[in-house]
């Protein structure tokens, strides 16, 4: 039977430490844009670089590996390797070459994570749920607590008063990974028929953020989480429903009552009365842009970032991964995800097909919004997926790592530590030093590894 390192409850303990900081940040003002989202980008890059070293110091940790591979079906692993290739061929011969090594090394880093993270997953199966819970509480009070104390010091409301992080959809993105987990342990109470206000209430806490922030896209990727839930669940398609609509129609009234306009409306301040958007915000054009840049091998990660465009990154994921490592690359992941969907529809083990549904509702959010590129968003995805993969029995058989096998992954491990370290350093070199932390957005600053100045070959480009 596998077992996790005597040290990985401290690892794991500090990430959940470090996302609950940066879920409810009072440390760094909401002006300081570079600071709130390079500094989540920097504890990722230094996990990174922990775990790696961790991977090459510890035969355990690479047997762990080995014998998560070995778990895999056989399908699953061909269609990772034809990914590997179809993703390393435009990585290898990209005109922007730093940019799309670092940047591949960096997604590797993750996928190394979360295998490392698999085994205590497993052993401790209720922890992503526990997670879940904390951290909807934190998210929700980074918007409380900004809206209560604006209206405490008679100070006007919209849908851009929060705290903890740079931008309204980045919260969002964390949040999206928490809807699932918070509704299965709602549902699971509501089956009992006891205790189940708590986690019904926290649902609608949930929602209620979404309603309060106009996060159309998290809101649809959420609901789309609970339809399939419905086809897949179909024993309890009624209760899934009912949870829906309950915890929707709570989730609107806490953010009418609490947030936005009763509040302001009673101590006569100024207010904007919620609306519901119908236009595209840009995403049509954008996406139009990307078609007409990409091509059928992909130009290599970081490729987007590099150009002269309004912004530095697609805003869907299936776009950025045609425009980085080409159409064969889309097509396979495309594979993965309907794999995915499959298992979720075919399980019968409860956790592992909310958990599936999970990473479902991710990335249908992935479709219209930066899930997959923003820095805490990938943590916590990197997260969820090793509890999903944590579902699965181990492998059975007695794995022996080989030579050659320790010696790879070592190599790889040293490359994404490198690589990580590199980033970092980058991060500092790249910059202007005269860039004023509430003038980002006046310089034209395009977010997508870090706030800006995100091509490693093109210094001058923001």
């Amino acid at each position: 039977m596998e077992n996790s390192p005597r040290w990985m409850p401290l690892l794991v303990a500090l990430i959940f430490f470090a996302i609950s900081m940066m879920c409810f940040n009072l440390f760094i003002p909401r002006d300081q844009l570079l600071y709130l989202y390079d500094s989540k980008r920097f504890f990722l890059l230094a996990l990174l670089i922990i775990v790696a070293l961790c991977v090459i110091l510890s035969n355990a940790l690479k047997t762990q590996i080995v014998d998560q591979y070995h778990a895999l079906s056989a399908h699953t692993k061909l269609v990772l390797w034809a990914l590997v290739f179809t993703s390393l061929v435009p990585t290898l011969f990209s005109v922007y070459r730093v940019s799309a090594i670092t940047q591949w090394l960096h997604l590797g880093g993750l996928v190394m994570l979360a295998s490392v993270l698999v085994c205590y997953f497993r052993r401790e199966h209720k922890l992503f749920f526990s997670m879940s819970v904390w951290l909807s509480i934190l998210l929700f009070f980074s918007v409380a607590y900004a809206f209560w104390y604006r209206l405490s010091h008679s100070l006007p409301v919209n849908n851009s008063v929060f705290v903890s992080f740079a931008n309204p959809r980045f919260l969002s993105q964390v949040q999206i990974w928490f809807f699932l987990p918070v509704a299965y342990l709602a549902h699971h109470a509501l089956k009992r028929g006891k205790g189940f206000i708590g986690p019904v209430l926290l649902l609608s806490m949930n929602f209620s953020v979404c309603f309060t922030l106009d996060a159309r896209g998290a809101l649809l990727a959420a609901i789309v989480g609970f339809v399939v839930m419905m086809v897949a669940d179909g024993a309890n398609r009624k209760r899934w429903a009912k949870l829906l609509l309950i915890s929707l129609a709570l989730g609107w009234i806490i953010s009418l009552v609490l947030f936005n306009p009763f509040p302001a409306y009673l101590f006569d301040l100024e207010f904007s009365a919620p609306e519901i958007r119908v236009d595209s915000s840009g995403r049509v054009a954008l996406w139009l842009e990307t078609l007409a840049f990409s091509s059928f091998w992909g130009h290599g990660g970081g490729a987007f970032a590099c150009q002269p465009f309004d912004f530095a990154r697609p805003h869907n994921v299936w776009l950025n991964i045609l425009v980085h490592w080409g159409l064969p690359s889309v097509l396979l992941c495309s594979l993965l995800v309907l794999m995915l969907a499959v298992q979720v529809m075919r399980t019968h083990h409860r956790q592992q097909r909310v958990l599936g549904a999970n990473l479902l509702t991710g990335l249908a959010y992935s479709l219209v919004s930066g899930v997959l590129d923003s820095p805490l968003s990938q943590l916590v995805a990197t997260l969820a997926l090793a509890s999903y993969w944590a579902t699965f029995s181990a492998s059975t058989t007695n794995v022996v790592v080989g030579r050659v096998q320790s010696i790879s992954m070592s190599a790889l491990a040293l490359c994404v530590a490198l690589s990580s370290g590199y980033l970092g350093y980058k991060r500092w070199d790249n910059y202007p030093h005269h860039i004023v932390q509430n003038e980002v957005k006046a310089n034209g600053l395009r977010t997508q590894f870090w706030v800006g100045y995100n091509c490693l070959e093109k210094k001058d480009l923001p």
